[in-house]
């Protein structure tokens, strides 16, 4: 068995060996988004594989950014679409894992883990920690908020972004995430939404990102936000707890059915966003 750095020659096979016993329901060209991506950032590798006899039997997904920030360089990696053949599986994924993650220089994440118990074991074993275990949903009370507005055309929001959110915006706007600048007369904030159904009809708005989280403007105005944004009643803005920086009262708790991820010596805040992540290369959904 050998585990090495994916390389780019190795993405048909690995889209095969995703797309035929991972999950089908992804397309090849869906799965072909985690090897094509190109941020013009570093991109140490495209992931990791096992190989066996000259074949891939097994993947690992890692989806590279680099985040220009006034307080310095992030170096940030999402790992995801972590499969092993049933026959080769055992040591070989956490040797993936172990060896795709052993930069102590950057920050790893898994924001979409399984909620099978010896997945969540793995990625233990492998060095990661809770980071998040929950989210706040909020459903409109009205149609409309009289104290809160809203900017949401690219163009008109430019002039009020700081340099890395007009970098987010740009990169991102062609996976279809919504930018949006939100202005209360006790202060404003800047968010990227992904925007999403579920089910037949209940829209769904997952926070990405969103400026300054520690200060806390979806818990004093999540309410706000919600009956600004949402398009029905029964549609849902969701954020994860370390974007919320406290727990508001107008929001119900929801315990995810596997916590956000995190391999890092010195970050376990909202600095480890959404963004950059198997979410828009795969089109996915969160939980």
């Amino acid at each position: 068995m050998i585990i090495r750095p994916a390389e780019k020659e190795d993405t048909e096979a690995a889209v095969a060996l995703l797309h035929g016993k991972m999950n089908s329901k992804l397309s090849p060209e869906r799965w072909r988004g985690i090897f094509d991506y190109d941020w013009n950032m570093p991109k140490p590798n495209y992931g990791y594989v096992a190989e066996a006899d000259g074949r891939i039997v097994g993947y690992l997904g890692a989806v590279h950014s680099q985040r220009m920030l006034p307080q310095g360089v992030l170096n940030l990696t999402n790992m995801c679409a972590w499969y092993v053949e049933k026959e080769y599986r055992g040591s070989a994924g956490l040797l993936m894992m172990v060896r795709a993650t052993a930069d102590p220089d950057r920050h790893y994440t898994s924001m979409t883990s399984t909620s099978n118990p010896r997945t969540m074991a793995a990625l233990r074993a492998c060095g990661f920690a809770s980071l998040d275990d929950y989210r706040w949903d909020w459903q409109r009370r009205s149609a409309g908020s009289e104290v809160l507005d809203v900017i949401t055309d690219p163009a008109d929001l430019m002039p009020h972004l700081q340099p890395h959110e007009a970098r987010y915006m740009q990169d991102l706007l062609p996976y279809g995430v919504r930018p949006v600048l939100m202005r209360h007369p006790e202060g404003e904030s800047f968010a990227i939404f992904s925007v999403t159904q579920k089910g037949a009809d209940q829209p769904w708005w997952d926070v990405l990102y969103i400026r300054d989280a520690h200060e806390g403007f979806l818990t004093r105005f999540g309410q706000e936000i919600a009956d600004a944004l949402l398009p029905a009643d029964n549609a849902v803005l969701s954020a994860d707890a370390r974007f919320c920086g406290g727990d508001p009262d107008d929001a119900t708790r929801i315990k995810l059915p596997a916590p956000r991820f995190v391999k890092s010596k010195s970050l376990n805040g909202p600095e480890l966003d959404h963004l950059y992540t198997e979410l828009q290369l795969l089109s996915l959904k969160l939980d």
